[in-house]
C-alpha cells in the first residue's frame, strides 16, 4: 500500500473544507443539474482522508492550486458546499484542473476509481461542473498565486487553532 504525507498547505486546506462544509445537509432537488455533485449519504472517509487518498495518485502541486481555483469559482457561483457535495466537487476540480495544466494526466476511469465514484457519474459531474463554471476553468498566473496565498493562510489557522 502507497503512503505518502501531504503537504502541509493541502492539509490546512483539507481542514479549511471541513469546516466550511459543516453547514446544512439538506439534499439539493433532485431536479437540479447540481444533485449530481452530492453523494446519496454522507461518505465514511472525512474530507482530510479523501484529500491524502487522492494526493497519492494526483500529487502535481500545480493542479490542486487549480482545483481550490475552480472550487472557489463553484462555490461562487452558488453550488452549495455541505457534507454531501464537499468530496464530489473536490474530485471534479481536480480532474478539470489535471486536465488543464497537464499534457498527461489521468483518465476518467483511474479518477473514479480513487474518487470512489462511478465513471458514469464522474463522467456527469465532469459536464455540470464545466457547464457551471461556463467552461470557465482557465487560471492566471495571478490567480495561481493569490490562491497559493489562502492556502498557505489556511494551514497557518489550522496550525494556531491546534495550540
Amino acid at each position: 500500500m502507497k503512503t505518502m504525507r501531504i503537504p502541509s498547505w493541502l492539509e490546512g486546506y483539507g481542514t479549511a473544507m471541513a469546516v466550511a462544509s459543516r453547514g446544512s445537509d439538506e439534499p439539493l432537488c433532485s431536479s437540479d443539474p447540481l444533485s449530481a455533485l452530492e453523494s446519496m449519504e454522507i461518505p465514511a472517509v472525512c474530507i482530510k482522508g479523501y484529500i491524502e487518498t487522492l494526493y497519492l495518485d494526483v500529487s502535481h502541486r500545480g493542479t490542486w492550486m487549480v482545483a481550490a481555483e475552480l472550487l472557489s469559482r463553484m462555490i461562487a457561483k452558488g453550488v452549495p458546499l455541505t457534507r454531501l457535495t464537499v468530496h464530489r466537487l473536490l474530485l471534479v476540480c481536480l480532474v478539470l484542473a489535471d486536465k488543464t495544466i497537464n499534457d498527461s494526466c489521468l483518465d476518467n476511469y483511474s479518477y473514479a476509481k480513487i474518487g470512489l465514484v462511478s465513471l458514469a457519474d464522474l463522467n456527469y459531474m465532469e459536464k455540470i461542473a464545466l457547464s457551471h463554471l461556463k467552461w470557465d476553468i482557465y487560471v492566471t498566473d495571478t490567480q495561481a498565486k493569490a490562491i497559493e496565498k489562502r492556502l498557505r493562510n489556511y494551514t497557518e489557522l489550522s496550525k494556531s487553532q491546534k495550540q
